[in-house]
């Protein structure tokens, strides 16, 4: 095992580099074979990159934004921004160009490398808008006029083989007189709630999340993850980053609609993901147990209520019973092996992040042999501040805070942390920083409580927590996380603050809607815009929504819903890159719809 960590990012890199240059450092999909890059040559990339960006006149403290997909290039581009003291902003792909055009104004971007030519045709429009933007490079050949793909920027700045090795050698010590203090990176929030804000995170930050994870994760360069995340979002930027000082490797998966072919193909050891990719597993199972053939029905069936005793057992310390161990043994073999076929039959833990995930789910993939260990951070504190371990999980729970980090519990409920890896504040915004930093106390935004044995547990968002009219808090996510376990159902929102009863918008998903329109011989039904409005459906829909009602109490119970002709998405701006839906976007986009679920005039109607 081989474990390091620098005075900064670019001094960790290359003591990686240095520790183990023939290791592989990245693995990515090219004409159906998966090519392996060693650490040295990850490093030779990077210098190469760093070297044509110096001849540009790169300084210390200027910003470089990157729009682009989780890719190989975008790894490197970061790695040799920061070596020359120089700020990544990164960007998520999904964004608008309005958008775009924001985050580099407020950012004072000085270049910008783009993914492709749709990323390249969202900024074009506003450069003449952004007096601080030099240039708009592209990591793919575009044929825009004016923009300059990656490979002909490398090939402009060639250099001799003497200067190279004298620059290789001023560069490395360079990259060693940063301060932990230094920015390192403006990470914009994904605006759940209002205009992104860029947090502002040093080396420092990173580096404490860096030792921290690898020692928490007991990960070593041994390990192999599939990175599949944005690495614009803090939590896949910290899975790229922790590979630094781990040295596992980060295959890069080739699209989230091959997620699964790459899973059996790479064979992971360790998976980092949000919640909504365990969801969807979890809701394919479900379609199984519902539409399977006999035997594959009672098979799944039986896998679901062992994990759920075993789930229940674990949770009260007790050992699962004899019967239990024995039907878990067929129910290994029948269902929970397969499982871990498909996700490539080597994996020793899997993580969560970004979001809450359902103690269903949880459990589950625990009794299939995959932990699922729930972590707890936000950009603010640069991925990370608490993690349940294999050594130490309570489920329910995101785990202790790490070392180094204190949590605290204000008058109100919210959660209070302050730590190495909390951020220095808000670019441009003094305002939200006083507001986030208080007394050298972060201000979370998230609600919970610390049990006796140190471990936290977020009960929800302090602003997305609904009062209703009656003045009962009531926790949306929970009920949405309850709905989204119906196969049928691909997302919820629940609305009801200041009003008398909760209501829920509510999405579709096409593979299940076409199962049950065909076991229901609804053939004149076709599509999920006609299902909509179609009221055997709602029916249908009406009693599956009562089945969740019966586990809520009375005042968190869904009292109507209505079914939207199309599915949330990141085109449309209603769900962030980590999946979680805009709560305040889409209330204001559907408010119509809304207003009409509390509309007197419709009262005793259905649904």
């Amino acid at each position: 095992m081989s474990f390091v960590v620098g005075v900064n990012v670019p001094d960790t890199f290359q003591r990686r580099v240095a520790a183990t240059p023939n290791k592989t450092a990245i693995m990515r999909k090219r004409e159906g074979a998966w090519k392996h890059v060693t650490w040295r040559e990850y490093g030779d990339r990077v210098f190469e990159i760093a070297r044509a960006l110096k001849s540009l006149g790169l300084r210390k403290g200027d910003r470089v934004a990157l729009l682009s997909q989780t890719r190989p290039e975008w790894t490197y581009l970061d790695q040799a921004i920061l070596s020359l003291g120089g700020i990544t902003v990164p960007v998520y792909p999904s964004v608008t160009g309005e958008e775009v055009g924001y985050i580099l104004r407020d950012s004072g971007a000085r270049f910008v490398f783009c993914d492709d030519a749709s990323q390249v045709d969202k900024t074009l429009p506003f450069k003449a808008g952004l007096p601080d933007l030099e240039r708009v490079f592209s990591i793919e050949r575009t044929g825009r006029e004016g923009v300059v793909g990656l490979d002909e920027f490398l090939a402009s700045s060639e250099f001799s083989a003497q200067q190279t090795a004298v620059e290789r050698q001023a560069w490395r010590a360079d990259a060693a007189t940063l301060r932990e203090s230094d920015l390192a990176s403006i990470v914009y929030t994904s605006g759940t709630s209002g205009v992104p804000k860029g947090a502002c995170i040093t080396h420092g930050n990173f580096l404490a999340v860096m030792a921290n994870a690898a020692a928490a994760m007991s990960v070593s360069d041994e390990d192999l993850t599939l990175l599949f995340l944005p690495v614009a979002h803090i939590l896949g930027r910290i899975e790229q980053m922790i590979t630094l000082s781990a040295g596992w490797t980060n295959a890069y998966c080739e699209s989230l609609a091959t997620l699964m072919d790459n899973l059996a193909e790479i064979r992971p050891t360790v998976l980092i993901s949000v919640p909504r990719i365990y969801e969807k597993v979890y809701q394919g199972l479900q379609k199984k147990a519902q539409s399977g053939g006999w035997v594959e029905r009672q098979a799944v069936q039986l896998a679901f209520r062992v994990a759920s005793e075993m789930g229940e057992a674990r949770r009260t310390g007790r050992t699962p019973s004899i019967a239990t161990r024995l039907e878990h043994v067929a129910a290994d073999k029948l269902v929970f092996a397969p499982l871990r076929a498909r996700f490539g039959g080597r994996m020793r833990f899997a993580i969560s992040g970004g979001a809450p995930l359902s103690r269903e789910i949880a459990d589950f993939f625990a009794a299939s042999g995959m932990n699922i260990l729930e972590g707890y951070g936000l950009t603010e504190t640069t991925g990370p501040v608490a993690f349940n371990t294999i050594a130490a999980v309570k489920p329910g729970t995101v785990g202790r805070p790490w070392p180094g980090s204190e949590v605290k519990i204000a008058a109100d409920g919210e959660i209070l942390l302050r730590g190495p890896s909390v951020f220095a504040g808000y670019f441009n915004n003094p305002e939200g920083t006083r507001e986030a930093l208080q007394v050298g106390w972060f201000a979370t935004g998230d609600v919970g409580d610390i049990d006796a044995d140190g471990f936290i547990r977020i009960t929800d968002r302090k602003k997305d927590l609904l009062i209703t009219a009656g003045g009962k808090n009531v926790a949306p996510q929970k009920i949405e996380g309850l709905l989204r376990q119906d196969p049928i159902i691909s997302n919820a929102l629940v609305v009801g603050d200041r009003r008398n009863y909760l209501v829920s918008l509510i999405t579709l998903a096409p593979d299940e809607l076409r199962r049950v329109v065909s076991v229901q011989g609804w053939s004149d039904l076709k599509g999920v815009e006609a299902a909509a409005t179609d009221t055997r459906l709602q029916g249908y829909l009406k009693v599956r929504i009562q089945r969740v009602n019966a586990g809520l109490a009375p005042y968190e119970t869904i009292k109507r819903f209505r079914i939207l002709p199309r599915d949330f998405s990141m085109e449309a701006g209603e769900l962030t890159p980590s999946l979680k839906v805009k709560r305040k976007f889409c209330s204001q986009k559907y408010a119509k719809i809304i207003d009409e679920m509390y509309d007197p005039a419709r009262e005793g109607k259905t649904p």
